[in-house]
């Protein structure tokens, strides 16, 4: 019962609020499980990979090349947001299971892991060399929805992974070379469901020789955040310092690195900031992410960053740039809306921003556009990550209706009537994409289309011809969905498309 006789015998208030908070917790786990989850790296070339798990169990990635984003240098320039735009939808998608926290890390020259927990709720690992694939790492025995935390060496040479077992303790596996040892060890008993975030130290003593400092981040069975240390990797470990007595549980950690709290002397002026070592976390009492620097030598009270619902799922990763550390934070809840926030030495937290994707380009309108408009890209931000697998039409004198299928297995709505005659749809390959659109049109209605792929293949003409047709093209992108109108045939009186306007995307 995860220690709940040690409350029973500690006599204090607050320790029996405790008590039934994690009562509470035990008999109802759904109340500490955060509706999304989310992580987040910097890789060696300074971009920022971003990663989130949906309601329904699908891991998806955010991009960001990192020079992208230019620091305001001023203070008139503070409300100005540089990390909103030039996020891209990137290659990772995967299935895990829909209560799962993620974890992930960059090392070595251009390498990452992402862990996650499937549905069977092992931790599994995706690592990207080149090339995204599944290991065969799995560690069983684990908390159904545990938070997740990892670091590893910067070579990639010594990685640590911290979980909950399902009795409820902060347990810890090593890897030398990403060799896994056989069993997991564990470090403390927690709170249920405790946040998680782990923090590493790599420099040079004086004499050259490299130490490795790891730092966990937990919140124990009193409801106070804690860290443990070690400096031999996971034989002997320290109580830390820090401590923060929030009274309810946290549903979320994150720290930032890459740097430690072992500075030399020569950097205690450099980074007197607390550029070098932040802890964040979701406060539930405030309703807010608040921030806790360590300034050598000692931890300055907590600080309020953004007010943030209870549920928040956090991340935070860092780079180094010549005027100092720059921290990015993220957060998202229920809604699954990633917000970014960045802090800078100079102006400390820059004006928040929502994550968003370049959108998809508006093409060329063919068609009278009478009637009653529809709009693919009325869909989630999403869905334009998505690659069309088929097109299925009706038609007969016109184009009575459309829907595009994507290789997922998900649909647009239909667009337009059910008249007409249904073709045989018309089907992509894999690696295959739509790059031009052929339109037939007159005064009232869309009479035909034909498609054209980047494999130079030509789809049959939907429709009836009705003289040369607009080829509608974006050099450099594919098709990704349309705007457009419908109205009514008059001599039928069946719904058709009465206006086109193709949707573009990147490759």
């Amino acid at each position: 019962m995860l220690g709940l006789c040690y409350w029973s015998n500690m006599g204090s208030k607050s320790a029996q609020v405790a008590g039934k908070i994690l009562r509470d917790l035990l008999n109802d786990p759904e109340k500490q499980q955060s509706t999304v989850a989310i992580a987040a790296c910097t890789t060696l070339k300074g971009d920022i990979h971003c990663y989130v798990r949906t309601h329904d169990g699908v891991i998806e990635q955010r991009c960001l090349e990192q020079c992208l984003v230019q620091v305001p240098v001023s203070e008139s320039e503070k409300t100005h947001v540089p990390q909103t735009g030039g996020w891209k939808p990137g290659d990772f998608r995967h299935e895990c299971s829909p209560k799962s926290q993620l974890s992930g890390l960059a090392w070595g020259s251009g390498r990452e892991t992402l862990f996650y927990q499937h549905a069977d709720n092992t931790i599994r690992e995706a690592r990207y060399d080149s090339r995204w694939y599944d290991t065969n790492f799995a560690q069983a025995d684990v908390m159904p929805g545990t938070r997740i935390a990892a670091v590893c060496t910067p070579d990639g040479l010594r990685a640590m992974l911290f979980f909950q077992d399902s009795e409820g303790y902060i347990c810890y596996r090593r890897a030398w070379s990403w060799n896994w040892e056989a069993n997991a060890t564990r470090l403390v008993e927690a709170a249920p469901f405790s946040p998680l975030t782990v923090k590493l130290l790599n420099r040079k003593d004086d004499a050259d020789y490299s130490l490795f400092y790891v730092y966990v981040f937990y919140q124990d069975q009193n409801l106070v955040l804690r860290e443990q240390g070690t400096g031999t990797f996971g034989e002997k470990w320290f109580i830390g310092d820090f401590v923060e007595d929030v009274q309810r549980p946290v549903s979320s950690l994150a720290t930032n690195g890459p740097l430690g709290k072992h500075l030399k002397d020569s950097d205690k002026q450099k980074y007197s900031d607390g550029s070098a070592v932040k802890i964040l976390y979701n406060d539930p009492r405030a309703l807010c992410i608040k921030e806790r620097i360590y300034v050598p030598w000692e931890w300055k009270l907590s600080q309020t960053v953004c007010p943030a619902p209870q549920d928040s799922c956090i991340a935070a990763c860092a780079y180094v740039s010549d005027k100092g550390i720059v921290t990015n934070l993220f957060w998202a809840s229920h809604d699954s809306v990633i917000h970014h926030h960045v802090w800078t030495p100079q102006l400390h937290w820059v004006t928040p921003s929502v994550i968003e994707y370049d959108m998809p380009t508006r093409g060329s309108k063919v068609g009278p556009w009478k009637g009653a408009p529809f709009d693919d890209e009325s869909h989630p931000i999403s869905a334009w990550r998505k690659v069309i697998k088929m097109i299925d039409i009706r038609s007969y004198d016109a184009i009575d209706g459309m829907a595009l299928g994507f290789t997922d297995g998900s649909y647009t709505d239909w667009r337009g009537g059910y008249g007409g005659r249904l073709n045989s749809p018309f089907e992509l390959c894999p690696g295959e994409n739509i790059t031009q659109v052929l339109v037939h049109f007159d005064n009232d209605y869309i009479r035909a289309v034909r498609f054209r792929t980047s494999r130079g293949r030509e789809s049959g003409l939907f429709g009836r011809a009705n003289g040369a047709p607009s080829v509608l093209c974006k050099d450099g992108k594919v098709l990704a969905g349309f705007i457009g109108t419908t109205g009514i045939f008059q001599s039928s009186g069946n719904t058709v498309l009465t206006g086109l306007q193709p949707l573009w995307r990147d490759k």
